[in-house]
């Protein structure tokens, strides 16, 4: 049996992605002049801080990730589309869109008279160019536009996507990374990586901007849909210690944070209140490595199945959450076409049957690997340590900054990584763990039976309900060859300073039009 330790500080995060989801660390406050927020008795706050637990890696539009980066850059850029704060894709720079009877043709109509923040139009033109270099540079966008053949602009506002084949999570990576907006003009900017030029709500203010430290922005008034974002300044604050978080709040440097299940009445008791996201994401042990290429033993089902057995889910949710999770064995989430109860029931706790089932795959004596140590992973490292050395299996960590993250479980050079999913979108999430361009499988794993799977799913976009069906099937395939080893689903907790509200009750992807002012 094994046990495990909760620190006061833990993190866990989520990454609502579409591709990723995210983990959150977001901070605001309504008290401070200096990048928390400011709301005087009976006054509105118009200025909020975020704390991120990490600094962008980049602004280049066509390498955006979608961690807690993401709320600086959507206020940046516009996105083609927007996810509502209920989970539903909407128009948004692109006012209606279009999908052609067979689905392989997407055509979106831009709204007239947007701008750029140099005072730029904003034209389809821009949208070609902006596309073009997401599928010309790879990265962590590639994969998102890879089912796009090409993209014409027959007119200044017209905007058609020719797809290879039918796309069930184009929509949803429209309304994130990949349906960013930016002025063609500027792609080859020297600078391009620092100073972004976009026609979001917000313009980063590079004077007043530390890189790696401080990101603020201003309110653009010109903006085409500048009332529904209430603040005049945003300032994200690198705050990579999720401890370093909580006090900032309650200091009132900054004005909202992800916090701790238990750091919540704390939290409360000092006048602050909080907002809870239940399963906000799946926390997982990913194999990214599933041909055997960096560690030939994950390439056997035997040994994944191994891995899951070793897992007392429960355990992980009681003792590493305090109770604030559900164990699971499936990554889709009971609120997503595809959910199928009976499977959480696949692996149960066994280290004796795990440490049969590597032997009888050929590793009595276990093996060794290398994992990444990440902001996502850090708190949880002991308790995954633990249980797989109780299997025979020996884990070194290494440590990868918080920009690297991202691209370094893309990269090819580790086999297994522990992550936070964000559980917004079935389709982003089957297109990343197990697309074979999937971010998460840099390996390129797949099978006759599991590619035939995904090209049925993809076409059946007009039918919901036999596209639910569907995903049943791609999950059981998941689960049945352990393609992935999910252990819970976690709710994210929010500390909101008086006058701020978070207004997205489900896993959305994470972007500064969340947040709000209080009623």
């Amino acid at each position: 049996m094994i046990t495990f330790r909760a620190s006061a500080g833990r993190r866990r995060q989520a990454l609502a992605v579409a591709t990723m989801s995210a983990a959150l660390a977001l901070t605001l406050s309504a008290c401070s002049p200096s990048g928390g927020g400011s709301n005087s008795a009976g006054t509105a706050p118009t200025t909020i801080g975020i704390g991120i637990g990490a600094q962008p890696a980049t602004f280049d539009p066509a390498q955006l990730d979608l961690g807690e980066s993401a709320v600086i850059w959507t206020g940046v850029f516009d996105t083609l589309l927007k996810v509502d704060n209920d989970g539903v894709v909407q128009p948004n720079a692109a006012k209606s869109y279009e999908y052609s009877a067979d689905g392989r043709v997407l055509t979106l109509s831009l709204r007239e008279g947007m701008t750029f923040s140099n005072g730029d139009a904003v034209t389809s033109a821009d949208v070609v160019a902006t596309i073009n270099r997401m599928k010309e540079t790879p990265g962590v966008r590639t994969p998102d536009v890879a089912s796009i053949a090409s993209v014409d602009a027959p007119d200044d506002l017209t905007v058609v996507l020719n797809l290879n084949a039918p796309d069930p999570s184009l929509l949803i990576n429209l309304a994130t990374g990949a349906g960013v907006i930016a002025d063609a003009a500027t792609l080859n900017n020297d600078d391009i990586a620092l100073n972004p030029i976009g026609s979001g709500p917000y313009v980063l203010d590079t004077a007043a901007t530390v890189t790696g430290s401080s990101y603020v922005m201003t309110k653009r008034e010109d903006h085409w849909n500048a009332a529904a974002y209430p603040f005049q300044t945003v300032t994200a604050r690198v705050l990579a210690d999720s401890q370093a978080r909580f006090n900032a709040l309650q200091a009132g440097e900054i004005s909202v944070s992800t916090i701790a299940s238990d750091q919540a009445d704390s939290i409360k008791a000092a006048g602050f209140s909080v907002h809870v996201v239940d399963a906000s994401a799946v926390g997982s042990l990913l194999f990214l490595d599933r041909t055997g290429s960096i560690v030939p033993a994950l390439g056997d089902v035997r040994v994944r199945q191994a891995i899951n057995m070793a897992f007392d889910r429960q355990l992980y949710v009681d003792q590493l959450l305090l109770g604030a999770g559900v164990p699971t064995e499936q990554f889709y989430n009971p609120g997503q076409p595809g959910y199928v109860e009976d499977l959480n029931k696949t692996y149960p706790y066994d280290v004796k049957g795990a440490k049969a089932l590597l032997a009888e795959a050929g590793y009595p004596d276990g093996f060794a690997l290398t994992m990444p140590s990440t902001y996502f992973s850090q708190a949880t490292e002991p308790a995954l340590t633990q249980t797989l050395a109780d299997i025979g299996i020996t884990v070194t960590w290494e440590s990868v900054p918080p920009q690297e993250v991202v691209s370094s479980l893309s990269s090819g050079k580790y086999a297994m990584a522990w992550f936070y999913e964000g559980l917004n979108s079935p389709s982003i999430m089957t297109r990343s763990d197990l697309g074979a361009d999937g971010l998460l499988n840099p390996t390129s794993y797949t099978t006759p039976e599991l590619t035939a799977l995904l090209d049925k799913v993809n076409s059946l976009t007009a039918d919901p309900d036999a596209q639910g069906a569907a995903y049943e099937e791609i999950n059981k395939y998941s689960v049945e060859n352990a393609l992935v080893a999910p252990v819970y689903y976690t709710s994210t907790y929010y500390g909101l300073a008086k006058g701020i509200s978070f207004l997205a009750d489900t896993a959305v992807p994470l972007d500064i039009a969340n947040y709000g002012i209080a009623g």
